[in-house]
């Protein structure tokens, strides 16, 4: 799966029509709703604010006012075809004064979604793995150096009498991970699990 980190915005003009595409990381419905509003006070005097969303449980569509079918739908395609979760857009339209028809507005949506998309951050969101480790100062940066060789992403170092360290791995590697790092240490480290969640990468 992927998803985006930050909010990216594009514009395109359709026979003088504005759509202003804005692009969001969601993680729930409430998360949606606020955004939504936020896009609605900035461009308060449009007149069509449609939108689609992506969350781990499932999607939404809103053709706010358009056509049925013809707003909604055409910005969750791009969504689903990049395998995008936890991401909403917003296409905001300023209508130009020449009608488009249905299949010229569904066209004039889905080119603003896969505009924002585009120049968007696209980065991996996968289930993951969340370890701590702790060892002596004098052989941590041994051990962080195969850590990170056998595919785990080092974070929140805490340098005090002992170092710890949390390591976060995708779900796909894990046994992987765990094995290598057991060979390492010959059986006598052990990893501290603390959570699986899912991470962007």
């Amino acid at each position: 799966m992927k998803t985006v980190k930050r909010h990216f915005s594009a514009e395109i003009t359709v026979k003088r029509s504005r759509f202003i595409a804005d692009i969001f990381f969601v993680e729930n419905e409430e998360d949606v709703k606020n955004r939504v509003k936020e896009i609605k006070n900035k461009y308060y005097d449009a007149k069509h604010h449609c939108y689609a969303y992506v969350l781990k449980d499932g999607f939404k569509t809103n053709d706010d006012g358009e056509p049925h079918g013809t707003a909604g739908k055409p910005i969750l395609e791009p969504l689903i075809k990049n395998d995008m979760v936890n991401v909403l857009i917003v296409v905001t339209r300023y209508f130009g004064g020449v009608l488009l028809g249905t299949g010229g507005l569904s066209r004039a949506y889905s080119d603003s979604a896969a505009a924002v998309l585009n120049i968007s951050d696209i980065k991996d969101y996968s289930f993951c793995t969340v370890y701590k480790v702790c060892r002596p100062y004098d052989d941590y940066a041994k051990h962080k150096s195969a850590l990170q060789s056998f595919g785990g992403i080092i974070s929140n170092e805490n340098f005090a009498e002992t170092v710890t360290a949390q390591i976060t791995v995708k779900e796909e590697n894990k046994e992987q991970f765990e094995r290598k790092y057991n060979d390492f240490c010959n059986g006598n480290a052990k990893l501290e699990k603390i959570c699986e969640k899912f991470c962007v990468f």
